[in-house]
């Protein structure tokens, strides 16, 4: 199974780009106390990462046949994000009302349900021969 696909990579990078954008507006967002436009900011780049996600990870698995269930888009956006807010942070221009916590907190339950998602892909993939579903096969 071909882990890293060119799909899988330009999410990544465009995971990395909207990431960004949205640091940058959540901390411009933040210290003008324009809550109503960063609630917008937030459900825009819920839904933009999740159509992209859905249209790169349908075009892999066109070209990809192997049954990942998604895990490995749901590791990249977990690292692009981890690295990206954790590096805004430390190198960026945060505001003084953003904090640490407020990164790691939603990792470690984000890493709850990562756990989880690995082990459902676990269990699924026994039902798999060489990494194909067996539907697909016979």
């Amino acid at each position: 199974m071909k882990i890293l696909t060119k799909q899988l990579l330009v999410f990544a990078i465009l995971l990395a780009i909207y990431t960004l954008v949205f640091r940058i507006g959540l901390s411009f967002f933040i210290g003008r106390s324009a809550w109503v436009l960063l609630g917008i900011s937030a459900v825009a780049y819920g839904t933009i990462i999740a159509f992209t996600a859905w249209f790169l990870g349908k075009s892999d698995s066109q070209e990809n046949p192997f049954f990942d269930l998604g895990l490995r888009f749901h590791v990249t956006t977990f690292l692009i994000w981890a690295g990206v807010s954790v590096g805004w942070f430390y190198l960026g221009n945060p505001h003084e009302y953003e904090h640490i916590e407020d990164i790691l907190h939603p990792l470690l339950i984000w890493s709850v349900f990562l756990v989880l998602h690995t082990v459902a892909f676990l269990v699924t993939r026994r039902n798999t021969i060489r990494g194909i579903h067996r539907d697909d096969i016979f």
